[in-house]
């Protein structure tokens, strides 16, 4: 009889540790936070164009940029704001909500309204809804990268002289920008 009943009190214990275990919630995937842009990287720039531009950082792709912040709930659902100042030329920020998924290295954001959609396709990589997350998500950074970018780039300008140089002195060229974002 003791042995019985020590196995059913062991038995008791074993179930109720295993229910413990099926309440716990997944552990939430790293990219779930409130992430800020820090600044772009341009690289994989092709040759006659990489001299001044590959690897160069930046705080702007458009010129217009004040902040980009991206907040990737554990529900799956993202909310971001891709801040413009807007006194350039009526520049309207994006501030869209949706899905998000990550499959591997592929981080693919659905905005919930076709409205942010377009607007997001208007502003083209720097928003942007697919990105390819580039080595590790770590606690405190994450880098996301866009490939086949399009950029009116001038090549013959030292790195001082970039910003000064004018859209006649500039070529359409691919390249990846890198976003780098920290954790807030």
């Amino acid at each position: 009889m003791k042995k019985s009943l020590l196995w059913v009190v062991l038995l008791g214990v074993s179930l109720g540790l295993s229910s413990c275990k099926d309440d716990d919630p997944d552990p939430a995937a790293p990219i779930v936070g409130t992430w800020a842009l820090k600044n772009y990287e341009l690289t994989d720039f092709p040759a006659g164009f990489a001299k001044y531009n590959e690897g160069r950082e930046t705080n702007y792709i458009l010129g217009v940029e004040v902040g980009y912040t991206i907040l990737f709930n554990t529900d799956g659902t993202y909310s971001r704001a891709y801040l413009l100042d807007e006194t350039y030329q009526g520049a309207i920020s994006v501030y869209d909500k949706g899905k998000w998924t990550l499959d591997g290295a592929n981080l693919k954001l659905t905005p919930s309204s076709t409205t942010d959609v377009n607007l997001i396709e208007g502003y083209g990589a720097t928003p942007g809804t697919a990105f390819t997350v580039q080595g590790e998500i770590t606690e405190a950074k994450v880098t996301l990268a866009v490939t086949g970018v399009v950029l009116a780039i001038p090549d013959s300008y030292p790195e001082e002289e970039l910003d000064d140089a004018t859209r006649d002195d500039a070529e359409a060229v691919d390249c990846t920008i890198l976003l780098i974002f920290n954790k807030l």
